[in-house]
């Protein structure tokens, strides 16, 4: 599993945390972008290649997300789709605050009941302990996506303090889409730290 990070960029106090979706990966969709960002911009980045991205497992993935990332400070998350759960499910395990999280067409619900991803749908989640360990979460959703409505938002919204941006046409934000930049998700980031 190739896992990009930048350790040799130690220039700012935060670590960014780029985790895919299901069938995604570092190399894929928006993250090479915003990974390059990021690292010319000075940051630590640790862009997750997540196991069996074909058919993830929460038990996998949030293991894999801990083992990689448990020795840094000040996390500031960017996730995608599925990716959203994962990062949600590791914010329920530990006992440390992180900095924030950005979640780009979040899938927290499985409103399309798939059984590959059921293992992440299993049980409900202690959201007074996800919010304990993270400060402020945004998300930020396309009119058209296919797999993720803005349900995901108002689920979130009665659950945990988050904020929202709607996007026109950008789909899934994917490679199928031809979404390669999403300025706004890099505007977000410069604002919040």
């Amino acid at each position: 599993m190739k896992i990009i990070e930048s350790k040799s960029y130690k220039k700012k106090n935060i670590s960014f945390v780029l985790v895919h979706g299901w069938e995604g990966g570092p190399d894929k969709d928006w993250f090479p972008w915003l990974n390059k960002k990021l690292i010319k911009d000075g940051y630590d980045v640790i862009n997750m290649s997540m196991p069996n991205p074909m058919s993830p497992k929460k038990d996998e993935w949030v293991n894999h997300l801990e083992k990689h990332i448990k020795t840094l400070k000040n996390i500031f998350f960017v996730a995608h789709s599925l990716g959203a759960i994962c990062v949600v499910k590791y914010l329920e395990k530990i006992s440390k605050k992180t900095r924030g999280a950005v979640f780009v067409a979040p899938y927290i619900i499985n409103e399309q009941e798939y059984k590959t991803v059921s293992s992440f749908y299993s049980r409900k989640i202690d959201w007074a302990k996800v919010n304990k360990n993270c400060n402020k979460f945004f998300t930020i959703f396309s009119d058209d996506d296919p797999f993720v409505s803005l349900d995901q938002y108002l689920f979130m919204r009665d659950k945990t303090n988050v904020d929202l941006t709607v996007l026109h046409n950008k789909g899934h934000f994917s490679d199928n889409d031809n979404i390669k930049e999403i300025p706004e998700l890099y505007k977000i980031i410069k604002k919040e730290i």
